[in-house]
């Protein structure tokens, strides 16, 4: 009789503690971070592959691409990512980041398409894949530390 209701109570405890972790996966803003960077990716291979049919040209086309997914992930990842209003520190981050991740995109398919003769796709998977890691752990930092680095720019400002 005590083994059965143990048994139970560990039962509804397993379940409990596992619709929690459901829950907190659900809300997680890496979750929330990979559904948009979906749909930004998405527009990215959409428009890549629109402008590799007019000019042939990877490296323009993969980066209007990319141009053209950060106008939308922009608004998109704070309004449900970091859920703040987008001021001009923000914006500076945005910046700053996305300028990293468009030098390594840019590298990382043109090193695949034309020094590996990877297939356009492929390349353009791994031009994605990689900066998104980096660029994700990048932004979480600095916008966890926005106050931080706030201070640091109005301090050099004005001086």
């Amino acid at each position: 009789m005590y083994n059965k209701i143990k048994t139970e109570s560990s039962c509804k405890l397993f379940k409990l503690n596992t619709l929690k972790n459901l829950n907190s996966f659900y809300n997680s803003k890496l979750l929330r971070y990979f559904i948009i960077s979906c749909i930004v990716t998405f527009i990215d291979f959409t428009v890549l592959s629109f402008f590799m049919q007019l000019s042939n040209n990877i490296i323009f086309s993969n980066t209007f691409g990319i141009l053209t997914g950060a106008l939308f992930q922009i608004n998109l990842n704070y309004k449900f990512v970091y859920k703040h209003k987008k001021g001009s520190i923000d914006l500076f981050f945005f910046i700053i980041t996305f300028l990293i991740n468009l030098f390594m995109a840019d590298s990382i398919i043109y090193i695949g398409y034309h020094m590996l003769n990877i297939n356009m796709y492929i390349s353009k998977f791994l031009s994605i894949s990689i900066p998104f890691i980096i660029t994700y752990l990048l932004r979480d930092y600095l916008n966890s530390n926005r106050d931080y680095y706030t201070n640091i720019l109005v301090k050099a400002t004005y001086k």
